[in-house]
């Protein structure tokens, strides 16, 4: 479900382009070097070693009413099994065998875990019965795209496709491209940046996507307590919300994959020490946090991939800027580089990335484009309604400040 990589717009054009991206949007063909990830493939541990981030308990059984057998520093470097069970796995440690949370056990860059968050996501369709892709189906393009004599971005180019065109699929898929009508041309096209132009009838009316920042003693605008937070969680479990991730609301756009009945994305930025707390309740709620992380944050690489397996990592700037003061060329380094620095950490690619301030001008959507996302959020403007007014590049957020009542929590869902 990603990009292909084209700079056919000079940044002249793209500069002339209004706000609100009333002009077609340029999907990349060639993306820049800054853009190209830097995994490195000697980063991997070998096949069955692991390390963990934290000190745990090793147990006799996955759980914590099973017997601890000995406790395991952290950074100590252990046997995988490959055995799960619920949230642990089972290693071995020395001459001991037993049960870990399977959060705290990191095995270096994945490079294959972006494929595998998709693949779930695909495989809740099969498992239904539902085709991915039917014939006839009507689409529309959230960007301008290219057109392909075949499932590749370097294939012979049949056609540019402008933003909010409409296409016809024929029901191929293959390797994250669609086959589709265009006018008078039959082609592929990559998945990524289309969406279904008739929403499935049983989607929810909106999805709540929470912005969060940190957690601290004190609630203010840009905070919460962990009381505050797990108030929140544990009614939002009670009242039967389902978390989901960008890479699902992608899905949802692209394919129509049903989302839950009460969706709802836990979004948290900037990458303070605080995420690690964010992830436990999240997980100790059954939820999944979408991240968005600068590369500053307060984290180890250990932490930043299990904060991605844990649910998902988005682009967040190299340093914070407000993007909307800066050039073309600032404005590439701040969102190409950490998109490029994160993936090398992670050793996958990252879809997602959130505007740091809310900030942005006329190029900046471009941008996020050309460095290879496909979604962006903002700052603000209540719940995501599901229906055609939604602009990937523009998802709305609730900000959770700590100034409010649980039932100002509940009012924001929904109003």
């Amino acid at each position: 479900m990603t990009g292909e990589a084209n700079l056919g717009t000079s940044r002249s054009s793209m500069a002339s382009a209004t706000a609100g991206l009333t002009a077609g949007l340029i999907q990349v063909d060639s993306r820049p070097a800054a853009v190209a990830s830097t995994f490195d493939e000697s980063a991997l541990l070998p096949a069955g070693s692991a390390t963990l981030i934290e000190s745990v308990n090793l147990r006799a059984g996955p759980g914590i009413d099973h017997d601890a057998v000995v406790v395991i520093d952290a950074g100590t470097e252990v046997e995988a099994t490959g055995e799960i069970s619920g949230a642990y796995e089972k290693v071995r440690f020395g001459d001991s065998e037993g049960w870990v949370r399977s959060v705290y056990v990191d095995r270096g860059p994945e490079p294959e875990d972006d494929e595998r968050r998709q693949a779930e996501i695909m495989a809740v369709a099969a498992e239904a019965g539902r085709p991915l892709v039917m014939s006839g189906a009507q689409v529309v393009s959230d960007a301008e795209i290219v057109l392909r004599s075949g499932p590749g971005s370097d294939q012979e180019k049949l056609a540019v496709v402008p933003i909010n065109s409409d296409l016809t699929l024929t029901g191929k898929m293959e390797d994250g491209f669609l086959e589709a009508q265009f006018g008078d041309k039959t082609g592929w096209v990559a998945a990524g940046y289309l969406s279904q132009k008739q929403i499935p009838t049983d989607s929810p009316p909106n999805v709540p996507v929470l912005m969060y920042h940190s957690i601290q003693e004190t609630g203010a605008e840009y905070q919460v307590t962990a009381a505050q937070l797990e108030e929140q969680l544990a009614w939002l479990a009670e009242n039967g919300y389902e978390s989901i991730t960008s890479a699902e609301l992608v899905a949802w756009m692209v394919y129509g994959i049903p989302l839950p009945e009460k969706p709802v994305m836990i979004t948290i930025d900037d990458g303070n020490a605080s995420d690690w707390v964010f992830l436990e309740l999240l997980e100790q709620y059954g939820f999944e946090g979408v991240f968005s992380l600068p590369n500053y944050a307060q984290l180890t690489a250990g932490q930043i991939r299990t904060l991605d397996r844990a649910g998902e990592v988005c682009g967040h700037t190299v340093s914070h800027p407000n993007l909307s003061t800066m050039s073309y060329d600032e404005q590439l380094y701040e969102i190409a580089e950490n998109k490029a620095f994160l993936e090398s950490v992670l050793g996958n690619e990252i879809t997602c990335f959130s505007y740091p301030f809310g900030a942005f001008d006329e190029l900046t959507p471009y941008i996020v484009i050309e460095a290879g996302y496909l979604m962006a959020f903002d700052v603000a403007g209540g719940p995501q309604p599901l229906d055609r007014s939604m602009d990937r590049w523009h998802v709305y957020r609730i900000n959770v400040n700590g100034y409010g009542t649980l039932d100002d929590f509940i009012a924001s869902l929904s109003y």
